[in-house]
């Protein structure tokens, strides 16, 4: 709940939290995943949409937390190829890139507007 509160997602209420995998063998291991449940699908995607704000507001081993869909077996793999092919594109110089819709894109950048620059004769 606290996660939540974080991230200001105070209204949301969770169905169920199911800790996932096995317990680790060693302290070393990855700690297992966590999956809550919600009441709605507008609960889920606001949660979603606001835990980017984890990274800003998280600081030392607490700040490593991410909140992710859940996804099929088949569509992690899916993922897990499209950010293979983002880290080579990235590593071979290309820069400004993003995972879009199921492939890998330029990031569309906004055009400033060049400011007019008005010169005046003033006369004292």
């Amino acid at each position: 709940m606290s996660l939540l509160h974080d991230i200001d997602c105070d209204d949301i209420s969770v169905d169920s939290v199911i800790r996932l995998g096995r317990i680790p063998e060693a302290d070393d291991e990855k700690p297992r995943p966590i999956l809550l449940r919600f009441p709605s699908e507008e609960q889920k995607n606001k949660v979603l949409s606001e835990s980017k704000n984890l990274k800003t507001t998280r600081v030392g081993r607490i700040g490593r937390i991410f909140i992710h869909q859940d996804l099929t077996p088949k569509q992690r793999e899916c993922r897990r190829k499209l950010v293979d092919e983002l880290n080579q594109r990235i590593t071979n110089g290309e820069t400004n890139l993003m995972i879009w819709n199921g492939k890998v894109v330029q990031r569309r950048t906004t055009k400033a507007e060049p400011q007019e620059t008005v010169a005046r004769n003033i006369q004292p």
